[in-house]
């Protein structure tokens, strides 16, 4: 009797044409060939099964053909006859795996320089060659780079990251792609067919999906299957030789979700239970049902291939009426919910527990429509009341309240609405009402301008900044923070509920930017370092006319902006004093750190630019850095600054009723806030 040939061997391909799947490189080989452009050395990677060694014997036969070297050898002549077999003297197919020691190497290359005995070309296969140590790819370097006109090396890998950047700088690479799905499954039909063995297309494409693009394995389990199913591929033999599950079951399931059916839901798990799945598998099979139904709405399937196909029909029907954004959700919920899956002590108790959780989830909300439901709307009236609307609902198609049902957002009109626009209001109100009220006496003496002291600084406190540019006082009038009435003015300034035009100009953005609920804060001031009015007046005065250390780094800046940076970041003014006619003035200063150097090296570079723009009036003294108490420099001062600014926006954007209603509805939480770029705040 003789032996039994697998699939894999017998239908191992004899030509380019067919070899399936890897058509860029077929095409490559066979211009090649044609052309007579034939490099020394080939490299071709990929996974396992996809026709590496197939196509290194292929190569081989086309270079070594009787008739000529051609794309298309005969298979005919004593030549290819011999390589198919593998008799053949001048091509040698040596395992890299078993052949890693240097002197095994050696002998190899020792065979190199002699011609080959029949053929036309001496070929080397050495499959698995990532295997050699590294001793072997260096005794292989020369020769690889050099070889004999009549030597060609190919190489096979399925790890090419592991072989040296100098062998596969030396080789031309051919990278082979896993085989598609639909190529695959057009393959084997044609080999069932030949075969005169029936199937049903769902066994078949289980099949497929078990090879996961390796035509090798999937012909291997085609084997299995044949001989399981005695002469015939049927999906209850593949489920039962695989251990899958019940497609069919799993796509009720998933419609079972998207509809939110609790009760058919754990019905349906315990079947699988029962029926030996794991949940692992199960959750797979969700995950790979769900992924389809996504890519079926991103790119919709030909109907010929749907009807080919009834599965991926049945799916595309079932998640057809489902929002992308909740497919996703699903996917992601499922794909997190595996790690659940390990560390549970009873792993179906946890897939009960996901899949009720997944059945359940909230829809996702359009957000984008809830926050143009806070402004005013395209016809002039507030959004969510007669004067326009913007509808919200999401359909039974998005998601699925529990039963069924479908759930919505607040939609026009709604209560979510009325409470949203409720609580701007309120904020509107009370931010109008601390704007129009008298100021208190407080707030009179936070008005009067604060010049810039820095003789009087003390050791610990930047220098004071201008009270109309102070950002708590900025910030104190915006409503974000509503302050409370004044109690003189509450009767008068409170507005009164059939007031609705004045709650509509509250919501436009054009209407006031001070009073707006989420209008911008100003941009804090800065420390008087590079901006303001002094900046521009410096522009027009000598550098003997400066009264403080901020008007001297302002100066700096202009004239010599590399120094100006290192002494804002780096140095922190002790004293300045201005001289007169009788006595020199005097700038004690302080390093922050070691490592900028000796203090008389800044005394030095400092005095050189006093000098250079006339001004001998300074006696300079510069402190080494220490660990005592000692002021902010500039640069500390302007990150205390933003700190303090930050900080503050964070409290009072938290703090707002529209602010909180938000993050209920969405079940979120504020983590933080920051100030936008184009405010200025980076300028400080």
């Amino acid at each position: 009797m003789p032996s039994y040939v697998v699939l894999a061997r017998k239908w191992r391909p004899r030509s380019f044409q067919a070899l399936v799947g890897q058509d860029h490189v077929t095409r490559s080989l066979k211009n090649a060939l044609e052309s007579g452009r034939i490099p020394h050395a080939f490299l071709f990677t990929g996974i396992r099964g996809v026709g590496k060694t197939t196509l290194a014997r292929l190569l081989a036969m086309c270079l070594n053909c009787e008739e000529k070297t051609t794309p298309d050898p005969c298979g005919e002549c004593s030549s290819c006859q011999e390589i198919i077999s593998g008799r053949s003297p001048d091509v040698q197919e040596i395992d890299a795996a078993s052949r890693t020691k240097v002197d095994q190497m050696r002998e190899v290359l020792d065979t190199v320089c002699y011609a080959p005995s029949a053929s036309r070309f001496k070929v080397y296969i050495l499959d698995e060659v990532h295997m050699l140590s590294t001793q072997s790819f260096n005794a292989l370097l020369k020769t690889l780079e050099e070889p004999p006109h009549h030597v060609k090396f190919i190489f096979a890998t399925t790890e090419s990251r592991k072989i040296p950047a100098t062998i596969l700088s030396r080789c031309q690479r051919y990278d082979l792609k896993r085989v598609p799905r639909e190529v695959l499954t057009g393959h084997m039909t044609r080999i069932l067919e030949a075969e005169k063995v029936a199937f049903d297309p769902p066994g078949l494409a289980a099949v497929v999906r078990a090879a996961d693009g390796s035509v090798r394995d999937g012909l291997s389990v085609l084997d299995q299957v044949i001989a399981h199913g005695e002469g015939s591929v049927h999906y209850e033999t593949v489920k039962h030789l695989l251990g899958l599950t019940d497609r069919e079951g799993v796509l009720t399931l998933l419609a079972d979700l998207l509809n939110a059916k609790g009760p058919e839901i754990l019905a349906a798990a315990r079947q699988f239970h029962e029926g030996g799945v794991e949940p692992k598998t199960l959750v797979n099979e969700l995950l790979d049902g769900i992924h389809q139904g996504v890519r079926e709405k991103v790119r919709p399937s030909s109907p010929e291939l749907l009807e080919q196909d009834p599965q991926l029909n049945r799916i595309a029907q079932i998640t057809g009426s489902a929002s992308q954004e909740r497919l996703q959700m699903i996917y992601q919920v499922l794909l997190r919910g595996q790690d659940d899956l390990r560390m549970a002590n009873d792993p179906q108790q946890a897939l009960e527990m996901l899949l009720i959780r997944v059945a359940y989830l909230k829809p996702v909300p359009d957000l984008d429509r809830l926050i143009r439901s806070l402004g005013p709307s395209p016809g002039g009236g507030r959004a969510g009341g007669q004067g326009g609307s913007h509808p919200t609902s999401s359909d039974s198609s998005s998601g699925g309240a529990p039963g069924g049902s479908s759930s919505s957002t607040p939609s026009a009109g709604s209560s979510g609405n009325t409470s949203i626009q409720g609580a701007l209001q309120t904020g509107n109100e009370a931010g109008e009402n601390a704007t129009n009220r008298p100021p208190s006496q407080a707030e009179e003496k936070k008005k009067s301008p604060t010049p810039h002291a820095n003789s009087g600084r003390t050791a610990t406190k930047s220098p004071p900044l201008p009270a109309s540019t102070s950002p708590r006082k900025e910030r104190s009038q915006n409503v974000l923070h509503p302050t409370p009435p004044h109690p003189s003015n509450e009767a008068s300034d409170r507005k009164k509920p059939a007031d609705i035009s004045g709650d509509q100009a509250d919501l436009n953005p054009a209407r006031s930017p001070a009073t707006h609920p989420f209008s911008p804060p100003r941009p804090p001031p800065d420390q008087g370092a590079l901006q303001g009015d002094a900046a521009g007046a410096l522009q027009k005065k000598n550098v003997r006319d400066l009264t403080s250390w901020e008007q001297l780094l302002s100066f700096a800046g202009q004239k010599a902006p590399l120094l100006a940076l290192k002494l804002k970041q780096q140095v922190a003014c002790l004293g300045f004093k201005t001289g007169d006619q009788d006595s020199k003035g005097y700038l004690e200063l302080q390093l922050t750190q070691e490592c900028f150097g000796p203090p008389a090296r800044l005394e030095k570079t400092l005095g050189e630019f006093l000098t250079e723009h006339e001004c001998e009036v300074f006696q300079i003294s510069v402190r080494p850095a220490s660990n005592q108490p000692r002021p902010e420099t500039v640069q500390e001062g302007v990150d205390r600054q933003k700190r303090e600014y930050t900080s503050q926006l964070e409290q009072e954007v938290l703090a707002h009723p529209a602010a909180r209603l938000l993050t209920s509805h969405f079940q979120a939480r504020l983590s933080g806030v920051e100030p936008l770029d184009d405010l200025g705040l980076q300028q400080i």
